[in-house]
């Protein structure tokens, strides 16, 4: 999709804020971000450097890979605050080195800013700081809209906390179920709800492979090799008895 958001992030850096691709289907988070970037830059350097090319622009998601170990950390933290410090730091970086977001880092997409503002808006609500972890939150959906539902987590969330805290019991008394609720924006043509089996085979693959070192301990493989081995050997063995005991 780099070939529809680094133009549109060019225009910004032109000051042309008013023309818009509209093919694209994303709020201009990322292209704000850039600039907000870009524009103290460019007094420093003027024309020396065309700031606005393809690698400056890169570099902004570069920013939220850095940015994203760092709250990945502090989230470790609070969940699990007597944890040794080493540990946890290398967990986060385990974490934020996850290929599927690790490789966003290095091209011009929303879902490192996404994931980075979804992530922090989170801490902040479990630091309790609710007002700043709304901001945040909105921040978020100026990435990808679709984030309103992990923002709606993360209130859900929060006001657990907040009644948890208090002396009010509360009773839920039913559910409503809302149609036609839209979250898409942009060319709307592109992101049509449709039943895809195959993404169900990639999940599937992508999830198998992945969580295999979590799964398939060292000792349980080895114990499954041994088993079949000694299976292919007993067959083997009974094989060979038979064929020669046969009259």
């Amino acid at each position: 999709d780099e070939i529809f958001h680094i133009p549109q992030a060019q225009q910004y850096c032109k000051g042309e804020y008013y023309e818009w691709n509209p093919k694209l289907t994303t709020p201009p988070g990322l292209y704000i971000t850039s600039n907000l970037i870009i524009k103290p830059l460019s007094f420093i350097f003027f024309n020396y450097i065309n700031l606005c090319s393809t690698n400056f622009l890169r570099a902004t998601n570069i920013l939220f890979g850095i940015g994203l170990y760092k709250i990945l950390r502090k989230l470790m933290i609070n969940f699990h605050p007597f944890q040794d410090r080493n540990l946890i730091s290398f967990n986060a970086l385990t974490l934020s080195l996850f290929p599927v977001g690790w490789f966003f880092n290095f091209l011009y997409y929303t879902d490192s800013g996404s994931t980075f503002f979804v992530l922090w808006s989170y801490l902040l609500s479990i630091e309790k700081k609710y007002w700043m972890s709304a901001l945040v939150g909105g921040i978020s959906v100026l990435f990808r809209q679709s984030n309103i539902i992990w923002n709606c987590f993360i209130l859900g969330t929060s006001l657990l906390a907040v009644l948890s805290d208090s002396n009010y019991d509360p009773k839920i008394k039913g559910m409503s179920y809302y149609r036609g609720i839209n979250i898409r924006s942009g060319d709307k043509s592109n992101h049509t709800a449709v039943l895809h089996i195959p993404q169900i085979f990639y999940f599937i693959s992508f999830t198998t492979i992945f969580s295999a070192p979590i799964i398939l301990k060292f000792d349980y493989v080895d114990r499954l090799i041994t088993g079949l081995f000694t299976l292919k050997f007993n067959s083997n063995d009974n094989d060979i008895h038979h064929k020669s005991t046969h009259v």
